[in-house]
């Protein structure tokens, strides 16, 4: 009997395009190369197989020479067009690994003044971590202490206390700008609402193929899924609240995202509210060899006058802004016809989900009166120092706990020296030292 590859290479080629976003068949430099050099996309499969790995190699010299690309730029540029070349199930992929072309791609390395001028490019622009001076400053000139929370309350001051409170939860947790605020980083292209809508008609047409395959799937589900905007922003069903409840046997309960707004409108206190915790859902720790596994959530309590602060005005402003749905970003402003300071200023009835942009803007003003040029400033310094500070406040305590777990290996001889054992699958992580 025959066998019929080509089904399974159609399924296969859409099931990679599909699960492979940075995958796409648009290379640029690729199809140039092609172009100049005669070839079309058919002849490849004409060519006999001791020649293909030359024109692989050329391919290489077209980066070096024509594009001026470099070492980790060529190898870069070499993966996304072996990629393309998967995703297309064209055969002989693996010729982009021939001795050949690896050669080619060795030769590709830069000159000594080459490197000079990488490292002194790179080296102006360096983002610098975030120090705990930068962020008192913030936290002065954006004052969120002024803020009064009524029918009434102005839309300028919200604004502000919600970027300080923002610029906090990133300093304290450490997520992603994609996780804190509807803002991509490194330039994506879908980065902003305004240039997702440009792609609506291509995007109706996959969210109908979408619900084809999916029947079961409502239309706020496959909305949440297909945009990439609001994908991996932080929601109210991320978050969960420990709060007292002396009718529950040790004193207090946890309640979902969701339930803690029940509670506020019910007369949940402030002082009732012990503390928060939040995870982020990503697919960067859900790699494919890998189990899903507990987070360890990331608490926001009241361990310090600076902690309980931002507690207490991430409730303040849950309680302000009432019931939402648990999909709906933990910092999105309502519209409730909100007046800013100025006197010519119209009253907005539109939702807002708070941004960094504003914040980094101010940052980098700050960093300027300090003789920091602007471009050493940006998002990443923010989890720069979150990383940094982490290391600095909560070493100590780290030291503390290696040792105790030294002990717990050594005593009956139940593990040896050097397990990773008791770490993985008995120590129970109670509590979470943020910044």
């Amino acid at each position: 009997m025959e066998f019929d590859s080509r089904p399974t290479k159609d399924l296969l080629k859409a099931w990679i395009k599909e699960r492979d976003a940075k995958g796409g068949s648009i290379i640029q430099e690729w199809t140039e190369y092609v172009e100049q050099s005669g070839l079309s996309f058919t002849d490849l499969s004409q060519i006999c197989t001791t020649n293909k790995p030359y024109h692989m190699a050329l391919y290489v010299r077209f980066l070096f020479i024509e594009k001026g690309l470099r070492a980790e730029q060529v190898g870069r540029a070499i993966a996304k067009v072996k990629g393309l070349f998967w995703n297309e199930v064209w055969p002989d992929a693996n010729l982009w690994d021939h001795p050949l072309v690896e050669r080619a791609v060795g030769l590709s390395g830069r000159t000594n003044q080459e490197q000079r001028d990488d490292i002194a490019r790179k080296a102006s622009n360096e983002k610098f971590n975030m120090v705990m001076d930068m962020f008192v400053e913030v936290r002065s000139r954006l004052d969120p202490h002024k803020i009064r929370w009524s029918d009434v309350t102005c839309r300028d001051d919200l604004d502000e206390a919600l970027q300080y409170l923002l610029l906090a939860l990133m300093l304290d947790v450490g997520m992603r700008v994609g996780n804190a605020s509807p803002t991509t980083i490194r330039g994506n292209e879908k980065a902003t609402r305004d240039a997702w809508k440009a792609e609506e008609k291509e995007r109706r047409e996959e969210k109908a193929r979408r619900m084809a395959l999916n029947p079961g799937l409502t239309e706020d589900e496959e909305e949440e899924q297909s945009d990439p905007v609001l994908t991996h922003i932080m929601r109210m069903k991320d978050w969960r609240f420990c709060v007292e409840n002396h009718q529950a046997a040790d004193g207090w309960e946890m309640r979902t995202g969701e339930e803690f707004l029940d509670d506020l409108e019910n007369g949940l206190t402030n002082d009732m509210v012990i503390y928060a915790q939040v995870w982020f859902p990503t697919t960067k720790t859900a790699k494919k060899t890998k189990a899903t596994t507990m987070p360890i959530w990331a608490t926001l309590g009241r361990r310090s006058e600076p902690e309980i602060e931002i507690l207490l005005l991430m409730v303040n402003f849950l309680r302000w802004r009432g019931k939402v749905d648990g999909n709906s970003p933990l910092l999105a402003r309502p519209g409730r016809s909100l007046k800013g300071r100025s006197a010519h200023s119209h009253r907005s009835n539109k939702t807002k989900t708070t941004s960094i942009d504003s914040v980094i803007a101010l940052c980098k003003v700050i960093a300027v009166e300090q003789g920091v040029p602007e471009p050493h400033m940006s998002a990443i310094c923010i989890r720069k120092g979150h990383v940094t500070l982490m290391r600095i406040l909560a070493g100590q305590d780290h030291q503390e706990e290696e040792r105790g777990l030294e002990a717990a290996r050594a005593r009956g001889g139940k593990w040896t020296a050097h397990s990773e054992m008791p770490r993985k699958h008995y120590l129970a992580e109670l509590d979470d030292k943020g910044v």
